[in-house]
This record gives C-alpha cells, sequence and structure tokens, in this order.
C-alpha cells in the first residue's frame, strides 16, 4: 500500500509524520506477514471482538495493557494487526466519578 502525504498551512496530515513530508514524495506501510495467515478473523468485522479476547500470547493481533490510570485496554501491536482491529469505543463515566 502506498499512501501519497502531502501537508499546507490550512490542511495537516492524520498521521504525525505526514506534515514534514511534500507531495513529492510517498510512505510504504509495512505490515507483518502473519497476521492475515495466522489470524485470518481480521479480515472480517464480525471477527473483531474475537482478536480483541483472544489470550494475549505476544503474537496476537491486539496486545493487552493497562494504562496508568490502572484501566484494563486493548491495541493493535506495532506492525502485526493493528491496522486491522481499528475499533472505537466510547463510555462515560458516573457523575458521581467526577465529584
Amino acid at each position: 500500500i502506498r499512501i501519497r502525504l502531502h501537508s499546507s498551512r490550512r490542511e495537516r496530515s492524520r498521521l504525525p509524520f505526514g506534515c514534514n513530508l511534500s507531495e513529492k514524495y510517498s510512505v510504504l506501510v509495512l505490515e507483518r506477514g502473519n497476521v492475515l495467515e495466522a489470524y485470518p478473523n481480521v479480515l472480517h468485522d464480525k471477527g473483531i471482538f474475537a482478536n480483541v479476547y483472544q489470550e494475549d500470547d505476544g503474537d496476537t493481533p491486539a496486545h493487552r495493557f493497562t494504562s496508568e490510570d490502572g484501566v484494563p485496554n486493548v491495541r493493535g501491536r506495532v506492525l502485526g494487526g493493528t491496522s486491522m482491529i481499528h475499533s472505537g469505543f466510547y463510555s462515560r463515566a458516573e457523575e458521581e466519578f467526577f465529584r
């Protein structure tokens, strides 16, 4: 996959390094090679939670971690499926949490 990036003063790229590139450059995005073969459910939206709930053995597309605040979370493993498990969750704390 090749992505062409450019930046102007009014428009910034969503990629952090994109604003440093001009129109004459392109970026080659690589993913680790075995994710599709080893975890075929990353190809389908119905399989996204299978990756999230799967036991993290250090090789799965999803990486379990705990934030500095002690909140357990899951993120894509760098160069190992991050672009294949993107999803969003929205939650709101109870009002008493903010008091």
